[in-house]
């Protein structure tokens, strides 16, 4: 964690390969390997704890628990599909492209035109 904070942090072009990697393998720590290298934002910490929250639960087969958490969860993503870091993109695209219950049609639209490329693949690939 702390080495793909250190190389993010020191490349400026850092090569589409290790972006899709990282955010396919694991998507919030990818999220928070970005927010720590770039200018650390305590709200995206917070998006990346309750939706990691609501996905402990639908793995722990909690139904209802993960009905509470759902809603909270898909506003932080709805907010951070709208942030200005490509890489806060990525994670709305990458979550809700690896868990359906977390889709909304219209980020999933929006996040389809992204201008970043491997946003916008992301999000196209959970719609087909």
């Amino acid at each position: 964690y702390a080495d793909y904070v250190d190389y993010v942090r020191n490349n400026k072009d850092i090569p589409s390969g290790f972006v899709k990697y990282i955010f396919e393998r694991s998507p919030g720590r990818a999220l928070l390997v970005f927010n720590r290298a770039d200018r650390p934002n305590s709200d995206i910490l917070l998006a990346e704890h309750m939706v990691n929250n609501a996905i402990w639960h639908k793995k722990h087969r909690s139904k209802e628990q993960f009905q509470k958490a759902l809603p909270e969860a898909q506003q932080h993503l709805s907010e951070l599909a709208s942030q200005e870091q490509w890489w806060g993109r990525m994670y709305a695209a990458e979550i809700m492209r690896q868990n359906r219950d977390f889709r909304r049609d219209e980020v999933m639209e929006k996040l389809s035109r992204d201008d970043n490329e491997l946003v916008s693949k992301a999000a196209k690939s959970a719609m087909e």
